[in-house]
């Protein structure tokens, strides 16, 4: 008589479709972190914003820098790590990480999006150690596939990812001194748009030929460098010296770099393509707000982070909610198609851009912009959440 005992919660977990791949996880926390924490922020820019719990309850640095910290090393980064453990995985042909590996690496970044909520009131020992993991754990996810197959090119995914930490600690010995990096900060972001630079290089032009039935587009050597270089001397320069008329030379020639991209990129075909023209308007959101960058420190227009929101609600913002729109529907199996969710969510981080940059432009800057456009961008991603979450944890329909 033969028994056979139940499979411990081990082997359960390191079986699950949820952790069987780095997109599924990651996707699932960090979209919910980025709609619950746009519900926040929306709160507290609200008339109920003067309620005993943002008295009672300050990050340290104050809430500017929860915002800005959070939206880049929690939502960014958990949909950066996303798509690299899972990219990383088929350019080498290896697992990266999954099951209990996987496991604790969101457990790192969850820890990290708790303690930073408790900044002000946890040894600074701690914050540094919680905020740096993740980041030291995705490298070395990614990092062994790439090295034991020696892909070499694909190295700069953790080169990128190191100098992310270096400036992820100088940020936050600055915040301990209640001081607020900026130009640290800008570091981080501009490491966001060198990913995005990068690997939109890769895909979007295999995206196009696949779906339209032509040949892919071949940037010219030049123009790709023009792209990428003037990005890592930003991160750079803001790192170290943040010399101000170096960083608008070097915001020019991106501008007109990424916009000679987009010209080399475009078909007429993809306008009849959501999953296509969504991600090339998204990215031409990137040199428009390069050049506002430019315009505004060479005439003086004060207009202070609006043109920082038109990259950020508008390039990143708009390109994760396609970019994940894809990766999830194609990773699992079904067809890559512009669902209700994708479309709604598109539509409403451009309500989000249009209210946080349009709207103080021509009536000034009120707390009420601020929530409506924080309100906004949570409804995007609680759309996003609500159609991809089931996706996220089941298996695969076919069965792979």
């Amino acid at each position: 008589m033969s028994s056979s005992r139940p499979p411990s919660i081990f082997s359960a977990v390191a079986q699950s479709a949820f952790l069987s791949v780095g997109f599924r996880p990651f996707f699932f926390f960090g979209i919910l972190f980025s709609a619950l924490s746009g519900l926040l922020w929306a709160w507290f820019w609200s008339p109920l914003g003067q309620s005993p719990f943002f008295s009672n309850w300050q990050p340290l640095a104050g809430m500017a820098f929860w915002h800005a910290h959070e939206m880049i090393n929690g939502f960014v980064f958990a949909i950066i790590a996303g798509f690299l453990l899972t990219a990383v995985q088929n350019w080498t042909g290896m697992k990266t990480v999954n099951g209990l590996g996987l496991l604790a690496l969101l457990g790192c970044w969850i820890v990290a999006r708790v303690v930073f909520a408790l900044s002000a009131s946890v040894p600074f020992a701690w914050l540094l150690v919680t905020q740096l993991l993740p980041i030291l754990g995705l490298m070395l996810a990614i990092g062994r596939p790439i090295v034991l197959t020696r892909l070499w090119r694909n190295l700069f995914v953790v080169a990128a990812l190191a100098l992310w930490a270096i400036n992820e600690g100088q940020v936050l010995i600055a915040a301990r001194n209640n001081e607020i990096a900026h130009g640290l900060l800008l570091a981080q972001l501009y490491t966001v748009l060198l990913y995005i630079a990068m690997i939109a290089g890769r895909v979007v032009p295999f995206f196009m030929a696949n779906r339209l039935g032509i040949p892919k587009a071949v940037e010219p050597k030049w123009q790709f460098i023009a792209c990428i270089a003037p990005l890592v001397l930003m991160i750079l320069n803001l790192s170290t010296f943040n010399h101000a008329g170096m960083n608008t030379v070097l915001l020019g020639v991106l501008a007109v770099a990424h916009a000679l991209r987009l010209r080399t990129w475009h078909h007429k075909s993809i306008w009849q393509e959501p999953m296509l023209y969504s991600l090339l308007l998204a990215y031409a959101s990137l040199p428009v707000a390069l050049l506002m960058m430019v315009a505004d420190r060479l005439f003086a227009l004060s207009w202070g982070a609006i043109p920082l929101h038109v990259l950020t609600l508008g390039t990143m913002g708009a390109l994760i909610v396609a970019m994940v729109g894809r990766v999830s529907l194609g990773h699992t199996g079904r067809s890559i198609n512009a669902v209700p969710a994708i479309r709604l969510g598109l539509i409403l981080v451009l309500a989000a851009l249009i209210v946080r940059t349009a709207l103080p432009l021509m009536t000034g800057w009120h707390p009420a912009v601020m929530a409506l456009s924080a309100a906004l961008w949570a409804a995007a991603f609680l759309v996003m959440f609500g159609y991809f979450a089931k996706i996220w944890w089941l298996p695969r329909p076919d069965g792979r």
